[in-house]
C-alpha cells in the first residue's frame, strides 16, 4: 500500500481515493468538507447518510406544502381542479421519490450507486418542470479507479494503491 498524490505518476497502480486534502495558508494540510470516499454501502459514507435524510426532510416539507395547496372535501382526501394539473404531478414526483429515498435511509447497507439511480429519477422528474436544465446536465457517477494523474486537480486527493500486476490473480486464456 503506498499514498500517491494527484500530481504523481501512477504508473501501474490502481487507485482509490480516500481522503481530498487542501493546503492551508499556513502550509499544511486539512480535509476538503464535501469529499466523500469511496464506500460499498451507505452506512459507509455519514455524510451521504446526513445529505439524504435532509433531502428527505427538504422533499416533506415541499409534500406538506403542496397538501397545503389544495381542498380537502372530505376527510384525508386531497381533491385537485383542473388547473391543479402541474402541482398533482409535482407531488406526485416528489411524493414517488421520497418513498424510494426512505427505503435507503432504512436500509443503510445497500450500495450506494443504487441511492444515485433513485436520486436521478428524482432529478429526471423535477427536470420536468425546468426550461434551463435538461437531462445531459445530471452528473455521472464518479469513479477516480482510473483517473489520469497528468492532470493534477484542485484540491489533490490521495489515493491508496496497489500495483496492478498484484491485482491479476488468474491470469488470461
Amino acid at each position: 500500500m503506498r499514498l500517491i498524490p494527484d500530481s504523481e505518476a501512477r504508473g501501474c497502480y490502481d487507485c482509490l481515493p480516500l481522503i481530498a486534502l487542501r493546503r492551508t495558508v499556513s502550509g499544511g494540510f486539512e480535509p476538503v468538507p464535501g469529499f466523500m470516499a469511496p464506500s460499498l454501502a451507505i452506512a459507509g459514507a455519514p455524510q451521504l447518510q446526513y445529505v439524504l435524510e435532509h433531502l428527505l426532510d427538504a422533499l416533506q416539507a415541499k409534500v406538506s406544502a403542496l397538501h397545503g395547496h389544495h381542498r380537502e372535501p372530505s376527510r384525508n382526501v386531497i381533491e385537485f381542479r383542473s388547473g391543479d394539473v402541474s402541482s398533482f404531478w409535482l407531488l406526485h414526483t416528489v411524493s414517488t421519490a421520497a418513498a424510494a429515498l426512505m427505503h435507503y435511509v432504512r436500509h443503510p447497507a445497500l450500495h450506494p450507486e443504487r441511492l444515485y439511480e433513485a436520486l436521478l429519477g428524482l432529478a429526471g422528474g423535477l427536470l420536468s418542470y425546468s426550461k434551463h436544465y435538461t437531462w445531459p446536465a445530471c452528473p455521472p457517477t464518479i469513479t477516480r479507479s482510473r483517473a489520469p494523474a497528468s492532470t493534477p486537480s484542485t484540491p489533490s486527493s490521495v489515493n491508496c494503491s496497489t500495483p496492478s500486476s498484484r491485482r491479476n490473480i488468474f491470469p488470461s486464456p
